[in-house]
């Protein structure tokens, strides 16, 4: 999953102006989003206060770093598993 350049908190600040008044593609061309992006984070944070965003998030990157752990584990298990047959008894 591509990572944002924008943190929660700053998506959160750009909704936010939004909100206060500003034309969306005002808000939009000020920071280099295109309009769509903007509406889409709008979707995402709208009911729940972006808290159920940054979660999936945060459960998405551990995901990722577990996956990981798995193929290195997996990895030493096959280079002990290969040394170990190889090795005069």
């Amino acid at each position: 999953m591509r990572r944002s350049r924008f943190s929660d908190d700053e998506i959160k600040n750009i909704l936010r102006e939004v909100e206060g008044g500003l034309k969306p593609s005002v808000v939009c061309q000020s920071h280099g989003i295109s309009v769509q992006t903007f509406y889409r984070w709008k979707a995402l944070f709208k009911n729940h206060s972006g808290m159920i965003v940054v979660r999936l998030r945060n459960l998405e990157l551990e995901n990722i770093r577990l996956k990981q752990t798995v193929v290195d584990l997996s990895l030493d298990m096959r280079t002990i598993k290969v040394a170990i047959s190889k090795s005069p008894h």
